[in-house]
């Protein structure tokens, strides 16, 4: 990696990438093989301002297709409990959380909001285990708290104000339109790519993609409305549909761009 250009100012920041084992009918994920594409670290100097952004992409171990392993992951990533590529997070400089899953094949789709399942999760797909969100826990999926577990101990009339909750969307705070145009420039001009297939998306589609989504903005939310401005979802085509995993590497790092210069308050994005 070639030193920071020259600039007045340089700031570090952490990027975490999360992406997600093999699952039917893909028997292999390109979010997991774009994840390891991607480098250590990235140098971003966003236009028209005077500070170099030294961004260390922190890629964590791919996720099983399931539920339970998202509750049990995503509140130990951001506490900076599991390690990424240099055993943690915790305690460092800010941190963007940008998650990538397989989705249709066509282009890519950034997330916008992350529905809630609401009584009993209607409409959403069971994992590779066979469950449906807090179904490995003591009762099924009504009722929810946290991120998908019923709590324990509590009694039925403390739930309605949780449930009402859980029926609500919620939104990344980044500007995804901004961001899917910085992209498209960006990878015109890198890359010499013409019209990238990259659109803003409302669905998520009810599955392990929603519900990670959902369960780190509800991390980030838990941490002041600020930080709803970290975290975004990146569904990725399948490998060669149309695209192939080493274009999906180089758009994540345009993504990664775009997530710090709206983040961070800068121009050009």
């Amino acid at each position: 990696m070639p030193p920071p250009p020259p600039s007045s100012k340089t700031k570090t920041l952490h990027i975490n990438i999360t992406s997600f084992l093999p699952f039917p009918p893909h028997p292999t994920n390109p979010s997991t093989l774009i994840a390891s594409l991607l480098p250590h670290t990235h140098i971003f100097t966003p236009p028209a301002t005077d500070t170099t952004y030294t961004l260390h992409l922190h890629v964590h171990p791919p996720l099983k297709v399931a539920y339970r392993v998202v509750d049990e992951a995503v509140p130990l990533l951001w506490e900076g409990g599991e390690g990424g590529r240099d055993g943690g997070n915790g305690g460092r400089e800010r941190e963007y959380w940008l998650h990538l899953g397989v989705g249709r094949a066509g282009g890519y789709r950034l997330e916008r909001r992350a529905r809630c399942g609401g009584r009993g999760w209607r409409g959403w797909r069971r994992d590779v285990e066979g469950c449906l969100p807090g179904e490995y826990g003591d009762g099924g999926g009504d009722e929810m708290t946290g991120h998908g577990e019923r709590e324990r101990g509590e009694v039925e009339g403390d739930t309605e104000d949780k449930k009402e909750e859980e029926e609500v969307e919620l939104r990344t705070g980044l500007d995804v339109p901004r961001i899917v145009d910085w992209v498209k420039t960006r990878m015109q001009e890198e890359e010499d790519v013409e019209e990238l297939r990259i659109c803003v998306s409302e669905d998520a589609g009810r599955f392990l993609c929603e519900y990670i989504f959902r369960a780190s903005l509800m991390e980030a939310r838990k941490r002041g409305e600020e930080e709803m401005k970290r975290v975004l979802f990146l569904h990725v085509p399948p490998a060669g549909k149309p695209y192939s995993v080493e274009m999906g590497a180089e758009v994540v790092k345009r993504i990664v761009e775009g997530m710090v210069s709206d983040g961070e308050g800068l121009g050009g994005a």
